[in-house]
């Protein structure tokens, strides 16, 4: 584990590092985690650790939470989105630029094409804290990001019989979302909410249908670029599921 963290230190920003499989740590491997951890740190490397509750009590070890950036949290869902956080944070653009990018699916489009798309997208400003979908709603819109960020969430019932807000994805600046449900006519799957004050551009499904029948070759291109982006998420989702069979 030590020598993966450190091979990591030359070209990760944000590491996650999970303790559920861990027994029990000896004061001398302990003490090297404690250092490796501490450069890390000093590398300006942001960790999040996740399930050691009860595993690690030592001064040394509450010292080094105390004097670093390294976050503790209890569940590795909860982990996983932390870090997911911070690596869009370290992606994020100063807050003085002049003119925020397009979306990235609206710079896919020939400049005709992306004219013609802009003018049927609505702006949209959300709070903090906003349901932009509910799960069950009409997929008749589909949403750009010009700011801010959205989680996207399910709730789900583990083996207690409780029920729990699962997270299935961060989209930030740039991106879009509600793209199945808006091909597909199928009611959401799933609730967006908005983490923080954001702007969205919105094609509504009536928008979308009469310019297919008005231009199809930016209704094809604007297919185009969804079914790129989907394949790109796929891919990451993928990735993802592979990670965590071995976790």
């Amino acid at each position: 584990m030590l020598a993966n963290l450190e091979g990591m230190a030359s070209s990760a920003r944000v590491i996650v590092l999970d303790m559920h499989h861990v027994q029990e740590l000896l004061p001398h491997s302990l003490e090297m985690l404690i250092q490796t951890l501490g450069e890390l740190d000093r590398h300006g490397i942001r960790v999040v650790i996740s399930r050691a509750q009860g595993l690690i009590e030592s001064p040394r070890w509450l010292a080094l939470m105390e004097q670093t950036g390294i976050e503790l949290v209890d569940e590795l869902d909860i982990a996983l989105e932390l870090g997911e956080t911070l690596v869009l944070q370290e992606r994020e653009e100063p807050v003085d630029r002049p003119t925020p990018e397009l979306p990235s699916l609206l710079l896919q489009l020939d400049p005709p094409q992306r004219r013609e798309l802009e003018g049927l997208l609505r702006p949209r400003t959300v709070e903090a804290g906003e349901r932009v979908i509910r799960r069950g709603d009409d997929g008749d819109s589909l949403f750009l990001i010009v700011s801010g960020h959205f989680t996207t969430a399910i709730s789900v019932q583990i083996g207690s019989g409780d029920w729990r807000h699962s997270r299935l994805a961060t989209f930030t600046t740039g991106m879009c979302f509600g793209e199945i449900s808006f091909l597909s006519g199928k009611p959401r799957s799933a609730d967006v909410i908005a983490n923080e004050p954001g702007h969205l551009l919105v094609l509504g499904r009536d928008d979308f249908e009469h310019l297919r029948e008005r231009s199809p070759e930016t209704a094809i291109q604007l297919l185009l670029a969804l079914s790129s982006e989907l394949g790109g998420r796929l891919g990451r989702t993928s990735y993802q599921l592979s990670v965590m069979d071995h976790l």
